[in-house]
């Protein structure tokens, strides 16, 4: 049997690495102007998305701020980790959605929807977890980003 790169692997993402590297990236002033600071899961012996067709995220959103609204193609699924705060959801007809969060609360974000973050809290970072589907749409040549 032969062992293809691709293939799925036990292997873990220790939370305290995550964490560092969090607040290194925070402290360099590192931000993406829609997802605050963000850092891609990689895969440990290929360093892309932890499996073909899924990508993890981890971000941290400051206290007090907001992100600005994009869209893309790929869906997402978000676990909160810490924290509390809102995500506004849709821009077409009408006022957007507004996804209240706290901590352990998951929500979903369509393909191509419009989205942005806000932390509620003046004091704590919010910290949310995420999986999207946009590795095989990036391998399709699927995806694309859009901001407002």
């Amino acid at each position: 049997m032969t062992h293809s790169s691709n293939a799925a692997l036990p292997y873990t993402y220790k939370w305290r690495d995550t964490l560092k590297a969090l607040n290194e990236v925070a402290a360099a002033g590192e931000r993406d102007a829609h997802d605050g600071i963000l850092l891609e899961y990689t895969h440990p012996l290929t360093g892309g998305p932890t499996m073909p067709t899924i990508g993890c995220w981890v971000q941290m959103i400051p206290p007090g701020e907001s992100t600005k609204a994009h869209r893309h193609t790929s869906s997402t699924i978000y676990h909160v980790v810490q924290g509390q705060g809102v995500t506004s959801v849709g821009k077409s007809k009408g006022a957007p959605k507004d996804l209240a969060w706290g901590a352990h609360d998951c929500f979903f974000v369509p393909s191509w929807t419009w989205h942005h973050f806000k932390n509620a809290s003046s004091k704590e970072p919010a910290i949310i977890f995420s999986v999207t589907d946009r590795p095989v749409l990036e391998s399709l040549g699927l995806f694309r980003e859009e901001a407002a």
